[in-house]
Parts: C-alpha cells; structure tokens; sequence
C-alpha cells in the first residue's frame, strides 16, 4: 500500500515537473494547488507505512535519504520551471513586454514591502481581483516552504547557516531573472521566500518536532 502511494506521488510529480518544464503546455496556480492536494498526502501516508515495514534504523535511515534526494530532485525541476521556464513562470507573463534590461530595471522593486503592500491595498479597496493577490502573496510565501524540510534533513548545519545559504540564493535567483529577461528583481519576492522557508525550517527544528520524528521512526 504504501509503496502503491508513493508510485502515484511520483507520477503525478512528475507529470507536474514535465508540464512547467514544457513550453507548449501551461499550468494555473489552481491547477497546480489540485495536484499538491493528491501529491502532498499520498506522499506522505506512503513514506510513513513504508518507513514503518522496514526493520533496522540503518535501514530506515538509507531510505528516507533516498526519499528526500528523489523529492529534492523533483522539487527542483518544479522550482526550475517556475522560476526560469514556461507554464506560470514570469517569461510567459512578461512575453508580450520589450526585451530591455533598463525597462527589466525600471519595473523592479527595490523598496521592502512596497509590492506587499499594493497587493494587500489593491485587495480591500477592490482595485485588485483576490486572486492575483493571493495568487502573488500566497504563491511566493509558500514557493520556499520545501527547503525548510530538505535543509535541516539532509544538510547538517547551524541555523545560521542554513538561513544565510537560503536568504545568497534568493537573492541570486531574483537576480538571475532580472539579468536573463525571465522576470524583474522584487525585493518582496526576497522577503515572502524566505519567510515561507523560516516558518517550516522553524518548525522543523523545534522540540517538539524531534519527539513527533522519533515516534515515526523519522531519524534525519
């Protein structure tokens, strides 16, 4: 059963991943949130009942690493797509719009929570449909969350660390788009990554966690 699970999350990840990553195919943020609601728990039911059949911590240790590489993988094609390719990423938004840095420059964001802030007017004045707002907000809040999970598990480190590798390729990544034409540089882009991903990684590495992970037998 639980092996029948973990098949059907990498299918339907993988038909996620080869979607964004092809440029005559397009996917919605709802689309996208309709397959995480199949992914996500048959993910997660499925490492558990297999995590709990296999004998030895040794060898619940093996798989859950090989588990969480695989998914790393996984989440990095998506992360991939998103971010530099098609389907929902910025070059199929900003594709009608000329091919300048100075004009990529001009439309960015540099001032902090000045982007937040407009979504978040535009919404309870009803110049700004909701779902652009949430599609916006939500979407770069919760775009990072994964690597609060993948970091601390599979990257023995200091929190320091971990926050500092997270915050460098951030910043990278917003530059990257803003240098390569797939996007412009938002210094909120910045801020909602990183806090999607300090929230999980804070949760991760509470107390509490820890005894909630020993009793799954979960030793990463």
């Amino acid at each position: 059963m639980g092996i029948a699970l973990l098949i059907i999350m990498a299918v339907f990840t993988f038909e996620l991943a080869y979607t964004l990553l092809n440029p005559h195919m397009f996917y919605t943020a709802k689309s996208m949130a309709e397959m995480m609601i199949v992914i996500v728990p048959s993910g997660i039911i499925g490492f558990l009942l297999v995590n709990f059949s296999i004998k030895g911590r040794e060898k619940q240790i093996l798989f859950q690493k090989i588990t969480l590489w695989g998914l790393l993988a996984f989440y990095g094609a998506i992360l991939f797509a998103i971010l530099f390719g098609s389907g929902i990423a910025p070059r199929a938004r900003l594709s009608s719009m000329p091919d300048s840095f100075r004009f990529r420059v001009s439309t960015s964001n540099f001032i902090p929570f000045k982007t937040i802030a407009s979504y978040i007017k535009g919404f309870f004045s009803n110049t700004l449909s909701g779902y652009i707002a949430n599609n916006n907000l939500m979407g770069n809040l919760v775009l990072f969350m994964p690597m609060g999970i993948f970091l601390p598990a599979l990257f023995k480190s200091s929190r320091l660390k971990h926050c500092l590798i997270v915050l460098i390729g951030l910043i990278l990544v917003e530059v990257l788009q803003l240098v390569t034409g797939c996007g412009v540089f938002d210094i909120d882009d910045i801020i909602l990554n990183f806090a999607g991903f300090f929230m999980v990684y804070y949760i991760m590495r509470a107390k509490f966690m820890e005894k909630i992970k020993e009793k799954l037998c979960i030793w990463i």
